[in-house]
This record gives structure tokens, C-alpha cells and sequence, in this order.
């Protein structure tokens, strides 16, 4: 199996962190230390919206099911849910509490119905996006919460901490089912699989581990990088994990076999995101101390 990779450059930013692609695929959104976020459109490169709003860095980006929305979160301590299509503000959330309460992640629910944010004042809050009305605050790290996402029937939802800890939640009620223990450094990045069944989770401890929900099971340690693993994402038909890293590498994994099937070297070391489109034919990779991000061709040949 070989991997052939072209790219497309979207400069405007100055350092990306974040990027959601549009559920068709059409757009990319992509948040920045600049403070901003930006809306491109994916086949023309063409910069589309800049949402200017957010007083500090922004940390996270994520489309809402539908597209029409798009949510922010921000060190400045709140979420910003804005009207995709025309770039208007819609509500500010606030809740996250704390001199250093910044929104590390977000994430919208598959039913559309809620977003959670996870925040450095240790706490999950889920939202109901109609009314921005405050639904949770889940309790638990003992540290900063640095990615939560949602499981594909919207039931549980997983977090990541710099405690070195995995937490699975019931959405509903709110309570915590599985604590995951077994990384050595702070979890950056936790993902789904599209079938609901696994979990992957990056670390500072430099690997990938991959999880059985239902059990809280450990399947497989990916080895491979040589720093810290900042954002995991699976491909669309499950069979693959994307890693991006801060040793300047992405990496392609094989999730069934656990096995290194490709790494692309990039000429600069911090990677903070990478995420498949939902077609799974394109990489989009947030270069964290480059003034870009780039959309990857990513063609698989037998």
C-alpha cells in the first residue's frame, strides 16, 4: 500500500491550532493564535469568512452536524457558536470558571442537540445549543481537560487531561464509566471511532493507544513518534488513525493491526491538528508554528 500525497497551502493565519472540516466537505475552519477563526473553501483555497470576536488565542474549532453552525473555544475563557454560512455571531457561552479557565476543546454532539467544551479549570461543560443554556459540568481530572468528543449515538462522550487519564461520560445523566489509565504524560487528543467501538487517545508520553469502550480495555500502543503526540483523528471508514506530532511528522496507522503504515515528514515540528475530511480522500494539517494550513491529497493505491 503506498500513500501520494499533493497539497493545498491556506495562508492567513498567523500560527493555526485548530481545523473542523464542514460535514460535505466543502469547508474548512481553522483557529489561530491570531485570534481569529477563518472559513476556506476547500476546492479553491479561497478564505471565505475571518470571525473576529474572541479577545485570546482560539484553541478549538468544530462544525456543528448540519454545518450550519460552527463552534469556538477560546483562552478567553468562552465559547462562541457563529452562523456558518454568513460568519454572524449567534451566542457567547460562559461558564468556565477561573483565572486560567481557557477552552481547550469542543465538540458538537452527532444529533446536534449539545456542545461539550473542555477547559482548564478542570471541568466538562455540555451545552444545549438552541438556548446556550448550560445542560452539565461533568467533574473528575484532577487537571486541565484538553479534548472531549463525542461517541457517534451522542450517548457518552470522552475526555482527555493532562492527569494522564482517559474518562468516559453518559451524556444524559452525567455520570463518569470508565476511567482509561495507562499513559504516561498529559492526553492531548482523543477520537472516536466511526463505529462507536474504540477510542484513540494521544499523548505527551509520545504514543497512541487505542481502547475498547465497552470494556475500558487497552487493544494497542502505537509507537512510533519521537515527542509529543498533540492530535488523533480516525478515518471515516475506521480502518485507519491519522497522528500529528511535535516531531514534525504525521503519521498513518492501521487500527485493526495496530502497525505503522506511513509517515510524512513536515518541515516544521509542531503539528497541532490533523483531521481526515469526511471523505476520507484529504488531510487537513494545522502547522502550530508555520503561518498556515495545509489540505493534503491523501490517494491510497494497492
Amino acid at each position: 500500500m503506498v500513500f501520494k500525497f499533493s497539497s493545498m497551502l491556506l495562508k492567513g493565519h498567523s500560527g493555526s491550532i485548530s481545523v473542523s472540516y464542514s460535514p460535505d466537505g466543502k469547508h474548512l475552519a481553522s483557529g489561530s493564535v491570531d485570534k481569529t477563526v477563518k472559513i476556506w473553501d476547500t476546492i479553491t483555497g479561497k478564505l471565505i469568512h475571518s470571525l473576529k470576536g474572541h479577545s485570546q488565542i482560539i484553541k478549538s474549532v468544530c462544525y456543528s452536524p448540519d454545518g450550519k453552525f460552527l463552534a469556538s473555544g477560546s483562552d478567553d475563557q468562552t465559547i462562541k457558536i457563529w452562523d456558518a454560512i454568513s460568519g454572524a455571531l449567534i451566542h457567547t457561552l460562559e461558564g468556565h470558571l477561573g483565572w486560567s479557565a481557557w477552552v481547550n476543546s469542543v465538540s458538537y454532539s452527532p444529533d446536534g442537540k449539545y456542545l461539550a467544551s473542555g477547559s482548564e479549570d478542570k471541568t466538562i461543560k455540555i451545552w444545549d445549543t438552541m438556548s446556550g443554556a448550560l445542560i452539565h459540568t461533568l467533574e473528575g481530572h484532577v487537571w486541565s481537560v484538553y479534548s472531549v468528543s463525542y461517541n457517534p449515538n451522542s450517548k457518552y462522550l470522552a475526555s482527555g487531561s493532562d492527569d494522564n487519564t482517559v474518562k468516559i461520560w453518559d451524556t444524559i445523566s452525567g455520570a463518569l464509566i470508565h476511567t482509561l489509565e495507562g499513559h504516561l504524560g498529559w492526553v492531548n487528543s482523543v477520537s472516536y471511532s466511526p463505529d462507536g467501538k474504540y477510542l484513540a487517545s494521544g499523548s505527551e508520553d509520545k504514543t497512541i493507544k487505542i481502547w475498547d469502550v465497552m470494556s475500558g480495555t487497552l487493544i494497542h500502543t502505537l509507537e512510533g513518534h519521537l515527542r509529543w503526540v498533540y492530535s488523533v483523528n480516525y478515518s471515516p471508514d475506521g480502518m485507519h488513525l491519522v497522528s500529528g506530532a511535535d516531531d514534525g511528522t504525521v503519521k498513518i496507522w492501521d487500527v485493526m493491526s495496530g502497525t505503522l503504515i506511513h509517515t510524512m515528514n513536515v518541515d516544521v515540528l509542531d503539528i497541532k491538528s490533523v483531521k481526515y475530511s469526511p471523505d476520507g480522500l484529504h488531510l487537513a494539517v494545522c502547522r502550530g508554528d508555520h503561518h498556515s494550513v495545509e489540505i493534503w491529497d491523501a490517494i491510497v493505491c494497492e
